[in-house]
């Protein structure tokens, strides 16, 4: 964790308790695929969406696995068991 917001702590600007709810709202299953475990926080409602780059909330966030993740950067990451 890293600085210390109003709110708390944060991780890359993201308070902790918007973090632990979005985690909460998954069950810790990739919230696009639905088939693997989330395990990483991303920005579901960008900028240019409406949303805001200082201000977060759980419903501007989605819970994902690396794969879909890098998917919604621009990204191919190829797992193990995609072979």
């Amino acid at each position: 964790m890293s600085g210390r917001g109003l709110g708390g702590w944060t991780l890359m600007g993201i308070p902790c308790q918007t973090i632990k709810a979005v985690q909460e709202r998954s069950g810790g299953v990739c919230e696009l695929c639905h088939s693997r475990p989330a395990t990483q926080v991303h920005h579901a409602k960008t900028k240019g969406m409406g949303g805001s780059t200082r201000v977060y909330t759980a419903e501007m966030l989605e819970d994902l696995c690396l794969k879909c993740h890098a998917a919604g950067h621009g990204y191919t990451v190829l797992l193990e068991n995609d072979y």
